[in-house]
C-alpha cells in the first residue's frame, strides 16, 4: 500500500476527457490510461462529448461516466456543464484528447481552478476531415487556449515536429509518450498458428494485416494500390 494511502490521503481525482464518442485509437488510449493507474492513488472519471459506443463501454467496465454535450460546433455550454462537473468532482487533473475537448476542456479547467491539465494530441488538425474554415477555427481556438495547459503530450515524433512546428507550441511544454502495447504472452505463437489452420493459411505463407478506420487520413488506399503488384511478387 502507498505512502499516501497509509497516511490517509484521499486519492487523487483524475477526469479523462476524449472530443468523441466512438471508438477508435484516442478511446482505446484513455482506457489503457485509466487501466493503468493505480486505484489506491487516483480515482478516475470519464468525460464523454455524447452518450455513445465509448460510453456504453466505460459504464461496463464500471468507470463513471458524464457526458458534456459536443455535438455542434459551437457549445458554449458545455463549458459551463464542464465547470461544474470539475469542482463537483474536486478534479486535480484533467487530462483532454482531441481538438473540441483540448479546448472545452482547458477554458472549464480554468474556470473550475483544476491545478493540473494534460492534452494530448493524437491526430493532426491539418489531417482533419473537415471543411477549411472549420479546420482553422480548430486551429485558432487550440492555439488560444495552448497557454492554459500545462503539459501536451503528443504520440510520434511526426506529431511533435508539427506541433512545435505548424502549431508553435513551447518546446518545453510537449513531451513525446509513445502508445504503449502489452507483451505478447508466452502462447501468442500457438495461437496465431491456430488461427492460420483456422483461416486456412499456410504456417509459412505471409499475411499482410491492416487495423485501422476505414478513413482517408488511415491511407488503406495505399494498400490496395499496391496489392495487385504484391501478389504477382508473391503469388502465395
Amino acid at each position: 500500500m502507498s505512502e499516501m494511502t497509509r497516511a490517509g490521503t484521499a486519492p487523487i481525482v483524475v477526469a479523462l476527457f476524449n472530443a468523441t464518442g466512438d471508438v477508435g485509437g484516442g478511446e482505446r488510449f484513455m482506457l489503457d490510461l485509466a487501466d493503468g493507474l493505480d486505484p489506491l492513488r487516483y480515482r478516475v472519471r470519464h468525460l464523454c462529448p455524447w452518450d455513445g459506443p465509448f460510453a456504453q463501454i466505460l459504464r461496463k467496465r464500471g468507470w463513471p461516466v458524464d457526458v458534456v454535450n459536443l455535438t455542434s460546433l459551437l457549445a458554449p455550454q458545455a463549458i459551463l456543464r464542464l465547470r461544474t462537473l470539475l469542482r463537483a468532482a474536486n478534479v486535480k487533473i484533467l487530462h483532454t484528447a482531441g481538438a473540441r475537448a483540448n479546448v472545452y476542456g482547458r477554458v472549464a479547467a480554468a474556470l473550475a481552478r483544476v491545478p493540473v491539465v494534460v492534452s494530448t494530441v493524437h491526430t493532426s488538425i491539418y489531417g482533419y476531415e473537415v471543411s477549411t474554415l472549420r479546420r482553422m477555427l480548430y486551429l485558432w481556438a487550440d492555439k488560444a487556449t495552448a497557454p492554459l495547459a500545462d503539459q501536451v503530450l503528443v504520440t510520434s515524433e511526426a506529431m511533435q515536429r508539427e506541433v512545435l512546428s505548424r502549431y508553435g507550441f513551447p518546446a518545453e511544454r510537449v513531451t513525446l509518450v509513445r502508445n504503449g502495447l502489452d507483451a505478447p504472452s508466452a502462447d501468442a505463437g500457438a495461437s496465431g498458428g491456430n488461427l492460420r489452420a483456422s483461416l486456412g493459411i499456410a504456417r509459412d505463407q505471409p499475411v499482410i494485416g491492416c487495423v485501422g478506420r476505414m478513413a482517408e487520413q488511415k491511407g488503406q488506399i495505399h494498400l490496395l494500390r499496391a496489392l495487385p503488384e504484391l501478389v504477382k511478387a508473391f503469388p502465395d
